[in-house]
Protein backbone atom coordinates (compact mmCIF):
# COMPACT_ATOMS: atom_id res chain seq x y z
CA UNK A 1 0.00 0.00 0.00
CA UNK A 2 2.84 2.36 0.88
CA UNK A 3 4.58 1.60 -2.43
CA UNK A 4 1.43 2.43 -4.36
CA UNK A 5 1.09 5.69 -2.46
CA UNK A 6 4.69 6.69 -3.22
CA UNK A 7 4.19 5.86 -6.89
CA UNK A 8 1.07 8.04 -7.01
CA UNK A 9 2.95 10.93 -5.39
CA UNK A 10 5.80 10.67 -7.90
CA UNK A 11 3.32 10.60 -10.79
CA UNK A 12 1.51 13.73 -9.47
CA UNK A 13 4.84 15.55 -9.04
CA UNK A 14 5.83 14.73 -12.64
CA UNK A 15 2.47 15.94 -14.01
CA UNK A 16 2.74 19.15 -11.98
CA UNK A 17 6.26 19.82 -13.29
CA UNK A 18 5.15 19.36 -16.89
CA UNK A 19 2.16 21.68 -16.36
CA UNK A 20 4.32 24.38 -14.79
CA UNK A 21 6.82 24.21 -17.65
CA UNK A 22 4.08 24.52 -20.29
CA UNK A 23 2.47 27.43 -18.48
CA UNK A 24 5.77 29.30 -18.10
CA UNK A 25 6.80 28.95 -21.77
CA UNK A 26 3.47 30.18 -23.15
CA UNK A 27 2.59 32.80 -20.55
CA UNK A 28 3.08 36.51 -21.35
CA UNK A 29 6.08 38.29 -19.86
CA UNK A 30 5.45 40.66 -16.97
CA UNK A 31 7.00 44.10 -17.39
CA UNK A 32 7.93 46.51 -14.58
CA UNK A 33 4.45 47.98 -14.05
CA UNK A 34 2.89 44.56 -13.68
CA UNK A 35 1.09 44.59 -17.02
CA UNK A 36 1.52 41.49 -19.19
CA UNK A 37 2.99 41.81 -22.66
CA UNK A 38 3.20 39.17 -25.34
CA UNK A 39 6.60 38.42 -26.84
CA UNK A 40 6.62 38.04 -30.64
CA UNK A 41 7.93 34.78 -31.97
CA UNK A 42 11.56 34.89 -33.09
CA UNK A 43 12.12 35.70 -36.77
CA UNK A 44 13.37 32.91 -38.94
CA UNK A 45 16.28 33.46 -41.33
CA UNK A 46 13.87 33.92 -44.26
CA UNK A 47 11.85 36.55 -42.35
CA UNK A 48 14.83 38.61 -41.15
CA UNK A 49 14.85 41.93 -43.12
CA UNK A 50 18.01 42.50 -45.14
CA UNK A 51 19.76 45.90 -44.91
CA UNK A 52 18.87 48.35 -47.69
CA UNK A 53 21.53 49.29 -50.21
CA UNK A 54 22.54 52.98 -49.95
CA UNK A 55 20.77 55.18 -52.48
CA UNK A 56 22.99 56.89 -55.07
CA UNK A 57 22.56 60.30 -56.67
CA UNK A 58 21.17 60.35 -60.21
CA UNK A 59 21.35 64.02 -61.23
CA UNK A 60 23.86 66.81 -60.78
CA UNK A 61 25.29 70.08 -62.07
CA UNK A 62 28.76 70.50 -63.57
CA UNK A 63 30.63 73.82 -63.64
CA UNK A 64 33.86 73.96 -65.62
CA UNK A 65 36.22 76.02 -67.74
CA UNK A 66 38.86 74.99 -70.23
CA UNK A 67 40.13 75.01 -73.78
CA UNK A 68 38.69 74.66 -76.32
CA UNK A 69 35.44 73.98 -74.41
CA UNK A 70 35.15 77.46 -72.90
CA UNK A 71 33.30 78.07 -69.64
CA UNK A 72 29.88 76.62 -69.00
CA UNK A 73 27.33 74.71 -66.97
CA UNK A 74 25.97 71.24 -67.75
CA UNK A 75 23.23 69.01 -66.40
CA UNK A 76 24.57 65.55 -65.54
CA UNK A 77 22.70 62.25 -65.36
CA UNK A 78 24.04 58.90 -64.14
CA UNK A 79 22.03 56.00 -65.55
CA UNK A 80 24.73 53.71 -64.14
CA UNK A 81 27.03 54.24 -61.19
CA UNK A 82 30.08 54.34 -63.50
CA UNK A 83 28.54 56.26 -66.45
CA UNK A 84 27.80 59.99 -66.44
CA UNK A 85 26.09 61.79 -69.33
CA UNK A 86 26.24 65.58 -69.67
CA UNK A 87 24.53 68.25 -71.77
CA UNK A 88 24.72 72.00 -71.33
CA UNK A 89 25.70 75.43 -72.57
CA UNK A 90 28.95 77.37 -72.66
CA UNK A 91 30.65 80.51 -73.89
CA UNK A 92 34.09 81.00 -75.40
CA UNK A 93 34.13 84.73 -74.77
CA UNK A 94 32.99 85.47 -78.32
CA UNK A 95 29.69 83.63 -78.67
CA UNK A 96 27.43 81.13 -76.89
CA UNK A 97 27.55 77.42 -77.62
CA UNK A 98 26.18 74.01 -76.76
CA UNK A 99 27.97 70.85 -75.72
CA UNK A 100 27.57 67.25 -74.61
CA UNK A 101 29.79 64.59 -73.11
CA UNK A 102 30.16 61.36 -71.22
CA UNK A 103 32.38 60.46 -68.30
CA UNK A 104 33.46 56.95 -67.33
CA UNK A 105 34.40 56.48 -63.67
CA UNK A 106 34.76 52.80 -62.65
CA UNK A 107 35.58 53.57 -59.00
CA UNK A 108 33.41 55.19 -56.34
CA UNK A 109 36.25 56.19 -54.03
CA UNK A 110 37.13 59.65 -52.69
CA UNK A 111 39.93 59.92 -55.27
CA UNK A 112 39.11 58.34 -58.62
CA UNK A 113 40.37 58.37 -62.23
CA UNK A 114 38.09 59.22 -65.16
CA UNK A 115 37.97 58.92 -68.92
CA UNK A 116 35.74 61.42 -70.70
CA UNK A 117 34.65 62.32 -74.23
CA UNK A 118 33.27 65.77 -75.04
CA UNK A 119 31.98 67.61 -78.11
CA UNK A 120 30.61 71.11 -78.62
CA UNK A 121 29.88 73.87 -81.08
CA UNK A 122 29.96 77.65 -80.79
CA UNK A 123 28.02 80.21 -82.80
CA UNK A 124 29.63 82.90 -84.95
CA UNK A 125 31.56 85.43 -82.90
CA UNK A 126 34.06 88.27 -83.16
CA UNK A 127 37.55 87.41 -81.95
CA UNK A 128 38.94 90.91 -82.41
CA UNK A 129 38.23 92.08 -78.82
CA UNK A 130 40.31 89.19 -77.50
CA UNK A 131 43.20 90.01 -79.81
CA UNK A 132 43.03 93.68 -78.85
CA UNK A 133 43.17 92.72 -75.17
CA UNK A 134 46.12 90.34 -75.66
CA UNK A 135 48.03 92.85 -77.80
CA UNK A 136 46.98 95.81 -75.63
CA UNK A 137 46.15 97.64 -78.86
CA UNK A 138 42.62 99.03 -79.14
CA UNK A 139 43.26 100.11 -82.73
CA UNK A 140 43.78 96.57 -83.99
CA UNK A 141 41.36 95.57 -86.73
CA UNK A 142 41.20 92.34 -88.72
CA UNK A 143 37.98 91.50 -90.62
CA UNK A 144 39.28 87.93 -90.87
CA UNK A 145 38.48 87.48 -87.16
CA UNK A 146 35.13 89.25 -87.31
CA UNK A 147 33.21 86.14 -88.40
CA UNK A 148 34.69 83.14 -86.62
CA UNK A 149 33.10 79.98 -85.29
CA UNK A 150 34.31 76.53 -84.34
CA UNK A 151 33.31 73.12 -83.09
CA UNK A 152 35.43 70.59 -81.24
CA UNK A 153 35.74 67.04 -79.95
CA UNK A 154 38.03 66.04 -77.09
CA UNK A 155 39.18 62.92 -75.25
CA UNK A 156 40.42 63.51 -71.71
CA UNK A 157 41.92 61.59 -68.80
CA UNK A 158 41.23 63.09 -65.42
CA UNK A 159 41.24 62.84 -61.67
CA UNK A 160 38.28 63.59 -59.41
CA UNK A 161 38.53 64.45 -55.73
CA UNK A 162 35.47 64.36 -53.46
CA UNK A 163 32.28 62.47 -52.70
CA UNK A 164 30.91 60.58 -55.74
CA UNK A 165 27.33 61.43 -54.73
CA UNK A 166 28.06 64.93 -53.42
CA UNK A 167 30.52 67.70 -54.16
CA UNK A 168 33.75 66.93 -56.00
CA UNK A 169 36.42 68.73 -58.02
CA UNK A 170 38.19 67.53 -61.14
CA UNK A 171 41.12 68.22 -63.44
CA UNK A 172 41.22 66.70 -66.91
CA UNK A 173 43.72 66.81 -69.72
CA UNK A 174 43.96 65.26 -73.16
CA UNK A 175 43.76 66.04 -76.83
CA UNK A 176 41.17 67.81 -78.96
CA UNK A 177 40.33 68.32 -82.59
CA UNK A 178 38.92 71.76 -83.41
CA UNK A 179 37.35 72.79 -86.72
CA UNK A 180 37.56 76.57 -87.24
CA UNK A 181 35.54 78.39 -89.91
CA UNK A 182 36.93 81.80 -90.93
CA UNK A 183 33.91 83.54 -92.41
CA UNK A 184 35.68 86.90 -92.53
CA UNK A 185 38.35 85.93 -95.07
CA UNK A 186 36.52 87.50 -98.01
CA UNK A 187 36.13 90.81 -96.19
CA UNK A 188 39.80 90.73 -95.22
CA UNK A 189 40.94 90.15 -98.82
CA UNK A 190 38.69 92.92 -100.13
CA UNK A 191 40.11 95.35 -97.61
CA UNK A 192 43.69 94.42 -98.44
CA UNK A 193 43.19 94.52 -102.24
CA UNK A 194 40.73 97.39 -102.44
CA UNK A 195 38.63 95.32 -104.83
CA UNK A 196 35.06 95.05 -103.56
CA UNK A 197 34.16 92.55 -106.27
CA UNK A 198 36.67 90.00 -105.04
CA UNK A 199 35.18 86.74 -103.78
CA UNK A 200 36.71 83.93 -101.77
CA UNK A 201 35.69 80.54 -100.49
CA UNK A 202 35.27 80.37 -96.74
CA UNK A 203 38.23 78.39 -95.40
CA UNK A 204 38.08 75.71 -92.73
CA UNK A 205 41.01 74.90 -90.46
CA UNK A 206 41.51 71.62 -88.61
CA UNK A 207 43.58 72.02 -85.45
CA UNK A 208 44.73 69.16 -83.21
CA UNK A 209 45.97 70.49 -79.89
CA UNK A 210 46.12 69.75 -76.16
CA UNK A 211 42.90 70.16 -74.20
CA UNK A 212 42.42 71.10 -70.55
CA UNK A 213 39.36 71.20 -68.29
CA UNK A 214 39.03 72.27 -64.66
CA UNK A 215 35.80 72.29 -62.69
CA UNK A 216 33.47 71.11 -59.96
CA UNK A 217 30.31 69.04 -59.85
CA UNK A 218 27.60 68.48 -57.30
CA UNK A 219 25.11 65.60 -57.29
CA UNK A 220 21.85 65.46 -55.39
Amino acid sequence: MADALHSSERMLALVAAVAVHATTSSAPHIIADGQPTLSPPPLTEAETPSPKAPERAWFGLVFDAGAPSGAGVSLAWRPLSWLQLEVGGATNGMAPGARAGLVLSPLRTFVRPTLSLHAGQFAVGDAQPWVRWVMADESFRAPLLDDLRYDYAAALLGLELGAPDGLSFFLRGGISRTTIVLGGLEAQLRELSGDESLTATTPTLEVIAPSLQLGAEIFF
